[in-house]
């Protein structure tokens, strides 16, 4: 199956490297006008990627922002909510901090850009919004409970959301990785990668192409009617 985004703005959040870069490629391979926001430009740029720097975790500058890619695009049609950060430590080390950082980028960094976004689609009639969620949100892991907390409210986030938009012909769905192939992964001893890879049933960590089609398909005509679902991509790792 083809799939054709011809004449959608897809909005991508953290799209600087990893799964968002390669989910930003992907838009523009399916046609769409691709706009991508994160806290920093990266210093290698995609070409015809609209690049906005901006902080998700300040709801007044977030909130410009998108008010400024809406005035220059007319419209934001897609929305994916792929920003995201990790900071793991035992429960018993954890600071404060690193648990409201998490929390404050995964958890309500979502919720800040979609609650910008939302009026547009509704007054379009139309939208797709996809929510990164992750395997340690269904599984927890060792060191992660804020992670794990930010990713398990991510899926009550699209389901409830899902409820309150499908009337205005909104669709709200997540994406949940299992242990993908990145530049983070590169950096773990490869005796644990290892491991994981002994633990997932298809014998490999997933790619971030995997993951970035999935976000198409969610975003295609083929899925609209799909909402309120979580599309978990782990290799067998989990299922629900």
């Amino acid at each position: 199956m083809i799939i054709s985004l011809k004449n959608k703005v897809v909005l991508i959040t953290g799209g600087s490297r990893g799964i968002g870069k390669t989910a930003c490629e992907e838009f523009l391979e399916a046609g769409a006008t691709v706009v991508c926001v994160s806290r920093k430009r990266p210093n290698k740029l995609i070409k015809n990627v609209d690049y906005y720097e901006s902080d998700i975790t300040d709801s007044q500058e977030i909130t410009k922002t998108i008010d400024s890619i809406f005035r220059i695009h007319e419209s934001i049609d897609i929305l994916v909510n792929n920003a995201g950060i990790i900071k793991d430590k035992s429960f018993f080390k954890m600071e404060e901090g690193l648990w409201d950082d998490v929390i404050k980028t995964n958890l309500k960094g979502t919720f800040n850009v979609t609650k910008a976004v939302l009026p547009y689609m509704k007054a379009k009639g139309y939208g797709r919004v996809i929510n990164t969620s992750s395997i340690v949100g269904s599984t927890g892991a060792f060191g992660q409970t804020n992670y794990a907390t930010t990713k398990a409210g991510v899926v009550g986030f699209t389901k409830s959301l899902s409820k309150e938009v499908g009337k205005y012909n909104i669709t709200v769905n997540a994406v949940s990785p299992g242990y993908i192939r990145t530049e983070m992964t590169d950096t773990i001893p490869e005796t644990y990668i290892d491991n994981i890879v002994s633990q997932t049933p298809v014998g490999r960590l997933g790619t971030t192409k995997e993951i970035a089609q999935a976000y198409i398909y969610l975003a295609s005509d083929a899925a609209s009617f799909i909402t309120g679902t979580t599309l978990h991509i782990n290799g067998g790792m989990y299922t629900s």
